[in-house]
């Protein structure tokens, strides 16, 4: 099965966000790994706690942007178990080398 990224960076309220992790989902349901990594807006996801937290323990993977987790004023909050913050270098190497295919949901 082919190694997929997905890239979120819509806010997690918004219906392109909750479809992007819907699709996610079903790729990872299907056998294949999945990483989510979460950038701009979409990084609110990955705050432990919060009431659209996303659902981390389904992926292979989940990465948040640290600067935009710090430009979000989160920054050193906890995070949903399972997710990791990441720098841009990270999500070079994670398209480059680490998957076969990537998507992007902005």
């Amino acid at each position: 099965m082919e190694r997929i990224a997905i890239l979120i960076g819509s806010s997690p309220t918004s219906a392109a966000a909750r479809r992007a992790v819907a699709l996610a989902a079903s790729l990872a349901d299907s056998g294949h790994p999945v990483t989510v990594a979460l950038v701009e807006d979409g990084v609110l996801a990955a705050v432990a706690g919060s009431p659209v937290a996303l659902p981390a323990g389904r992926f292979e993977s989940v990465l948040a942007l640290e600067d935009d987790l710090a430009l979000r004023g989160v920054a050193g909050a906890p995070l949903v178990p399972g997710c990791r913050p990441c720098t841009y270098g990270d999500l070079v190497d994670l398209m480059m080398a680490q998957v076969d295919r990537t998507l992007g949901v902005f």
